[in-house]
């Protein structure tokens, strides 16, 4: 409610080009979407048309992963209006993005959020993974479910992979009935361990197939 209500007296302003009005303008949006992630998430090599390349493919358990862009320029200013500023807007606009990224998911998929922290949701004001995961499900024609949880508020920030797979592996555990198929949801991938995690505790629960959707790559050290 209170972001509708404030662009009426305070309009949003493009982050790409400054144009009065949105967010983001249809120009910009475009600019984002028309060179999409062509990179494979875990090394980053060339690869089409998902983004795993066969080595990596070989070595994870989940069976398809798509990342929309990787996390810089106007994409990073709207990740951050998001997630830091409760921009709901801008979490429309990167529904968009990662819609146009995902090609056509075919059988009896479920939509599952990969969860964020009770207390991060309380100091931001919205949980930006699960709107995205929502607001996916309803354009796309698919179940949702959290059917993942997350305990504590530790940051990830400046963790390594090892760290940061010991505390998804403490913080995250799965909640009520695991769906088959899965299309797993987050926002940013950086090394991989939540997905992994995430991934490993659907698939020792009941999941069978296991795909993954990124809004934004980004490297460790960003």
């Amino acid at each position: 409610m209170l972001d509708p209500l404030l662009s009426i007296f305070a309009p949003h302003i493009c982050l790409g080009c400054d144009r009065t009005g949105t967010l983001l303008c249809e120009t910009c949006k475009y600019d984002i979407i028309s060179e999409p992630n062509s990179q494979c998430l875990r090394c980053l090599t060339p690869t089409s048309p998902t983004n795993l390349c066969r080595k990596c493919a070989a070595s994870v358990q989940y069976d398809n992963a798509w990342c929309a862009s990787e996390r810089s320029g106007v994409l990073r200013s709207l990740i951050d209006s998001y997630k830091f500023h409760s921009a709901r807007e801008a979490g429309a606009h990167i529904t968009d993005i990662l819609d146009h990224a995902l090609p056509e998911i075919t059988g009896d998929f479920t939509i599952v959020p990969v969860p964020t922290a009770t207390a991060h949701v309380r100091s931001r004001g919205i949980d930006h993974t699960d709107y995205i995961a929502r607001s996916l499900s309803s354009r796309r024609g698919l179940p949702y479910i959290r059917a993942l949880g997350k305990t504590g508020s530790t940051t990830q920030h400046y963790l390594n992979r090892k760290e940061r797979l010991l505390q998804a592996s403490k913080g995250l555990f799965v909640r009520g009935k695991v769906p088959n198929k899965v299309l797993l949801i987050d926002d940013i991938y950086t090394t991989g361990a939540t997905v992994d995690v995430c991934t490993k505790k659907l698939l020792e629960n009941g999941a069978e197939q296991v795909y993954v959707a990124i809004v934004a790559r980004q490297m460790l050290d960003e």
